[in-house]
């Protein structure tokens, strides 16, 4: 099985892969004008987008790490020769 590295069906629009695979599901909310300002208020004094930072939020509250630590973590794992899924185990996470 090929690695969302290697993968390139597994990369996003902008050549992005999440720690198990492609970016392809949605999540939306409703904000009030307020609380929508603070979040892009946020958003923009952490240098990323509105959906980077609900992505790396959402990621830190299921799996206690960023995708781009995840990613860092796996590619670590990597260079010490341990296999993809060693390290995906290892961490919590897989696929499917």
């Amino acid at each position: 099985m090929a690695d969302s590295f290697s993968d390139p069906q597994a990369l996003d629009a902008r050549g992005m892969a999440g720690p198990f695979g492609k970016f392809t599901e949605e999540v939306k909310t409703h904000l009030d004008e307020r609380t929508h300002y603070l979040w892009l208020q946020l958003a923009a004094s952490k240098g990323v987008t509105s959906a980077e930072l609900q992505r790396d939020l959402i990621y830190l509250v299921l799996h206690q790490r960023t995708p781009a630590e995840m990613a860092a973590d796996d590619r670590r794992a990597l260079l010490r020769g341990e296999g993809r899924n060693d390290a995906l185990e290892r961490v919590g996470g897989g696929r499917g």
